[in-house]
């Protein structure tokens, strides 16, 4: 599953994309990972700080393209706007 995610988001690297995991420690590996192998992508989950969540989101909503790991906590009720 790494190898197709990986594949992706080399092919994708202009758009601004969301890829949503089913825990917090999924996101961290998986940003920490893909962020170790110049695949540059932020993180938001539930074990973060309030104030470093907040700062993530407004700079993913900010940029035109870019890659956000997240936890369903992104998913209710955050309006990011431009997602591919």
């Amino acid at each position: 599953r790494f190898l197709l995610l990986f594949t992706f988001l080399k092919k994708n690297k202009k758009k601004k994309i969301m890829v949503f995991f089913s825990s917090c420690n999924s996101v961290k590996y998986h940003a920490e990972l893909l962020n170790y192998i110049d695949v540059p992508v932020m993180d938001i989950h539930g074990k973060q700080k309030q104030q470093k969540r907040t700062t993530t989101f407004f700079q993913f909503c900010k940029q035109k393209v870019g890659t956000l790991c997240c936890t369903d906590v992104a998913a209710r009720g955050l309006d990011i706007p431009d997602v591919d």
